[in-house]
């Protein structure tokens, strides 16, 4: 009985603690509100577990490979299952226990916000985002500086959405206007896209109010099938599932050729649709 009972209790533990690793592009930070209450924003394009932890900081990116420091980190601790798409938003000065603090010292004159995983002197970048300036600096000299962090890519997973291109062209606040509809690709490469931002020097409202509903993010087809159009069936993704707005979803298979349900879905799958008389048969990517 005490070897079962410590078992359980491994077993749980484990589930506890289980948390779904990010690589970069897996979420994108959409606002970033220095003016009055600090606040930032970010979407999930990927879905993750209860327990998964994902670190936020203003701290800036030395050239030579670490944080500069000085300034805060803002941990998110995943309370439940979070689909794709999922908005969240987080102030300065916050009481939301999914949240170790806020970034409650957001530079007036530009700052960043870089997220990862990991620890802070071993992280694994997701996105960053910049207001001091349209173009990442070589080092961070200040707080209100960074360089580029190692393995992200201005314009693919970080974006510098300032007001111009010299080091103080800055904005207070900035935040992603664009579609919030698409692709997990089709939004990362539109947040990534420093045309796609808003900013300016007085803005008193918040970024929730800028942000009322979660982004949608559809299924995507693999380009090299030769599978229906997108949008001839609307697919999309909810809580790892599959939906279609015509026809009926007959089977779904895995790589590996097994029958698998729809739900909780993440990943490559044979998608057999019938729609009338005819059966059409693609690949999802979710």
């Amino acid at each position: 009985m005490k070897k079962i009972t410590l078992l359980i209790a491994l077993f749980a533990t484990t589930i506890s603690f289980a948390q779904t690793t990010l690589s970069a592009g897996d979420l994108v930070i959409v606002g970033l509100k220095g003016d009055s209450t600090d606040q930032y924003a970010f979407v999930l394009l990927k879905d993750i577990t209860t327990g998964t932890v994902i670190h936020f900081t203003d701290n800036g990116w030395l050239a030579s490979g670490s944080f500069r420091g000085g300034e805060s980190i803002s941990t998110f601790t995943a309370d439940q299952f979070y689909s794709k798409g999922t908005l969240i938003t987080v102030s300065g000065t916050t009481s939301d226990t999914r949240f170790s603090q806020g970034l409650n010292a957001l530079a007036t004159t530009g700052d960043q916000i870089i997220a990862y995983q990991g620890t802070a002197t071993s992280p694994t970048f997701i996105f960053a985002i910049q207001s001091n300036s349209s173009t990442w600096q070589s080092d961070a000299t200040n707080s209100q500086t960074s360089a580029l962090p190692k393995g992200l890519i201005n314009g693919v997973t970080a974006v510098a959405a300032g007001a111009g291109t010299g080091s103080d062209d800055e904005y207070d606040n900035i935040w992603y206007s664009g579609n919030t509809t698409g692709t997990a690709a089709e939004i990362l490469a539109a947040v990534a896209n420093n045309s796609m931002w808003t900013g300016n020097n007085n803005f008193q409202s918040y970024i929730d109010n800028v942000y009322t509903s979660d982004f949608t993010i559809r299924a995507s087809l693999l380009s090299n099938s030769t599978n229906p159009k997108l949008d001839e069936f609307n697919i999309k993704t909810t809580n790892g599932k599959i939906l279609i707005n015509q026809g009926k979803i007959a089977a779904i298979y895995n790589l590996l050729g097994q029958k698998v349900n729809n739900k909780n879905l993440d990943g490559i799958y044979i998608v057999v649709i019938n729609q009338g008389n005819s059966t059409k048969t693609f690949k999802v990517l979710l």
